[in-house]
């Protein structure tokens, strides 16, 4: 007895620390987005308030596991959305082992032709698992509860079809819960917004994630009076071989006085929402 009572002490301890632990990971009724530390390459975690997560592109190698471990539940092991914008290495290299560590619940893309071996792998490991699979376009939104994803572009499936520029076959996604939006670009570019533009499709939104890590290509000034975004957050790695941001990206962005957070400086970035907020891992 005296034996099964030491031993029964500190398991009971450890797995009250892990539940605990576990559930200060759990968003209790607020959005959540994680804007995750992956270098130069895109990855975003969604957490919608009753706990489902989205997970938007998965950078350029598999630190994205060890991203999702420090914001993810302890002992949740699914994903409910994965979202490819585009296939280049930079978003799709990371979401092999996603797939492979993780339940995935379902895969939004475009299905645009495109080489690429990690791309092949992408694809494999889906097919493999039998995970549905769903073509972007104007019609495949989806919703968590009161958390609305909208797909603004592209407007129709691009299944198949070739891009002289296959940044500008990026899904464009809105997020919105209440009088709260995030606008999420992929890499799309200037030719991408000007066609949202011309459709008139309302574009306002609290946080703008910028298009092509901050490049000179994206992220124009029409499109930045259309979103009218209060915060700009550019996921780019320090010290990349792109020179993003570029300067005249976060000119523009100073000259209208938008707050700009770059996970480059600032690290992991959570913006929060009702209590509006915004929150990072590294100290500058």
């Amino acid at each position: 007895m005296k034996c099964f009572f030491k031993i029964w002490v500190p398991g009971a301890f450890i797995f009250g620390v892990l539940v605990i632990f576990h559930f200060s990971r759990v968003p209790h009724g607020e959005l959540w987005v994680d804007f995750l530390d992956v270098g130069q390459g895109d990855a975003i975690l969604v957490t919608v308030p009753s706990g489902e997560q989205v997970l938007i592109d998965g950078g350029p190698e598999q630190i994205v596991l060890e991203e999702l471990a420090e914001v993810m539940p302890f002992l949740d092991r699914k994903i409910e959305v994965l979202v490819l914008t585009h296939p280049h290495a930079d978003h799709v290299m990371g979401l092999v082992p996603v797939l492979q560590r993780y339940e995935v619940g379902a895969v939004l893309l475009t299905g645009a032709a495109y080489e690429n071996p990690v791309y092949d792998a992408f694809l494999a490991e889906i097919r493999l698992q039998n995970i549905p699979l769903w073509i972007a376009q104007s019609e495949a939104d989806f919703r968590f509860g009161e958390v609305f994803f909208d797909v603004l572009y592209p407007f129709e499936s691009v299944l198949g079809q070739e891009f002289k520029n296959i940044n500008n076959s990026s899904i464009v996604l809105r997020v919105s819960w209440e009088d709260f939006d995030v606008v999420l670009t992929g890499d799309a570019e200037h030719e991408v917004e000007k066609e949202l533009l011309v459709t008139g499709v309302d574009l306002k939104a609290e946080v703008l994630k910028a298009g092509h890590h901050g490049s000179r290509t994206a992220t124009g000034a029409g499109f930045l009076a259309a979103v009218s975004p209060e915060t700009v957050v550019i996921q780019c790695g320090a010290d990349n071989q792109f020179a993003h941001p570029h300067k005249e990206t976060l000119a523009r962005l100073e000259s209208l006085n938008i707050q700009v957070l770059r996970n480059d400086l600032e690290g992991r970035i959570r913006i929060s929402y009702p209590v509006y907020s915004n929150s990072h891992s590294k100290v500058n």
